[in-house]
């Protein structure tokens, strides 16, 4: 069955990047098996990003030696501390085979037992960081297959992908960048089928790094696995927007190729990966100059999903739903506080962490992720 995951986050406060970076390390518990990490830091200019990335892999390669985590380093700034990490944690168990893999330099790591393969990849990213958006994420796309291929998975076997995109709502040669990366996604997804739904996605804005791509997928191998793709009628699917919200010239436009949401379910527990999530009933976005009640509005689309998601996992979730992990994307540093205090109230055992970066539309203020347990 799936490996079941446990999420922790630490944050470090201000000092010098090194010093920050052992004092989060130093953070993760020994007795469960880290496969991911994910780093996110202020970066303003690939330089700094490139020497900041290469600081975290020494410093990771030379903590785990031949056990290393896959890792990445996401240049948004957090709101509540300087650097902030992620951790995703596996229980140990010798019934799944834990393998650290590399293709062409790049680390992965696939997770293997009777019933499943999963596969989880950290930031792949282009080798010219001066190419053109879509060109970047062709790249990117070219070296994802390439891993799929080498592990027999198929392109439709991604269930979670985060894409994060420079300076997300600019336009180049009248095509926003966030077009471009649909547009090379769409491209990519083309190669196969998607008769049980899309990956769960997130596509969120950074300041530096060009075209970043992690993804996690999942081959089932029992019956007693499955994934399924969740939506809500609060919004019409992204890959189903019309021309009216597509931004760029109409011959090139692509749909965004994700859904709202999407269910693993195993024998023994069950979660829903919650796409990133903004403020759009239908296909138009809500309450356009105000963060907190496009936070609450957002909040309310996420958990719309959960009554479709406990109807097909046969379970029931508790009053308070247990997020795994909640993820806050802000686009205006001065929101924080208002959108903080209203989580706080409104939300008092969601246990957030805040981001700065773009979000997808101009007018959208905040976008919020998840990843929440069933029980």
């Amino acid at each position: 069955m799936p490996a079941k995951r446990f999420y922790e986050f630490h944050t470090a406060q201000i000092d010098d990047f090194g010093s920050m970076c052992d004092a989060l390390l130093s953070k993760i518990p020994d007795h469960k098996v880290p496969v991911r990490l994910v780093f996110f830091g202020n970066s303003r200019a690939q330089t700094d990003y490139s020497r900041y990335l290469e600081i975290i892999n020494g410093k990771v390669n030379s903590l785990f030696a031949d056990t290393p985590p896959v890792l990445s380093f996401i240049p948004q700034k957090p709101l509540n501390g300087e650097l902030l990490l992620q951790v995703c944690l596996l229980e140990k168990d010798s019934r799944q085979q834990i393998c650290y893999r590399q293709i062409a330099g790049i680390k992965y790591i696939t997770i293997e037992d009777d019933s499943s393969k999963e596969l989880i990849t950290g930031g792949i990213i282009s080798d010219d960081p001066d190419a053109g958006r879509f060109d970047q994420a062709v790249s990117v796309f070219n070296k994802i297959h390439s891993i799929l291929n080498e592990e027999q998975m198929p392109v439709h076997s991604i269930v979670r992908q985060w894409n994060y995109i420079e300076s997300i709502t600019a336009q180049s040669s009248d095509i926003q960048n966030y077009q471009e990366f649909n547009r090379a996604r769409a491209g990519f997804y083309s190669l196969t089928t998607w008769e049980n739904g899309y990956p769960a996605a997130t596509g969120i804005g950074i300041k530096t790094g060009g075209i970043i791509v992690e993804i996690e997928a999942l081959k089932s191998l029992s019956e007693s696995t499955r994934t399924v793709a969740i939506n809500n009628s609060f919004q019409v699917p992204a890959h189903q927007y019309s021309c009216k919200v597509l931004s760029g010239k109409d011959s090139l436009a692509a749909t965004p190729k994700f859904e709202r949401g999407r269910m693993v379910i195993s024998p023994h527990f069950t979660y829903l990966y919650v796409s990133g999530t903004a403020a759009i009933r239908g296909e138009r976005s809500i309450y356009e100059a105000d963060a907190v009640r496009q936070t609450r509005l957002t909040m309310e689309n996420i958990y719309n999903l959960f009554p479709a998601a406990n109807l097909h996992a046969g379970t029931q979730m508790e009053l308070e739903p247990v997020f795994g992990a909640l993820i806050i994307y802000i686009k205006n540093e001065s929101d924080y506080l208002d959108i903080k205090g209203f989580m706080d109230n409104s939300f008092p055992k969601a246990n957030p962490v805040y981001l700065f970066a773009g979000v997808c539309r101009d007018e959208l203020l905040v976008e919020i992720e998840a990843i929440v347990s069933f029980h």
